[in-house]
């Protein structure tokens, strides 16, 4: 069974050609883009959220959503 990992952010920092190199190792990789509607993400199906956390985008209006849902799913914030 693969994981599946959320990315939420921008494309420059979790670009496009990024799923398929992690797919062949067991993950399935979901971007989502800044914009997303937390309450239309299936988060009790991810195993690992991972945010962009720039002075440009704040992930917490989405990450607190994600947490609330899926209260053991770890968060990973990456910094561009």
């Amino acid at each position: 069974m693969k994981k599946r990992i959320l990315l939420v952010g921008d494309t420059a920092i979790f670009p496009p050609g990024i799923s398929g190199t992690v797919s062949e190792r067991g993950y399935e990789v979901n971007t989502l883009p800044r914009t997303v509607d937390p309450a239309r993400v299936d988060w009790q199906s991810a195993d690992v959220l991972v945010a962009e956390h720039s002075s440009g985008f704040d992930p917490f209006p989405v990450c607190d959503p994600a947490r609330k849902a899926n209260p053991s799913l770890p968060a990973i914030f990456v910094t561009a």
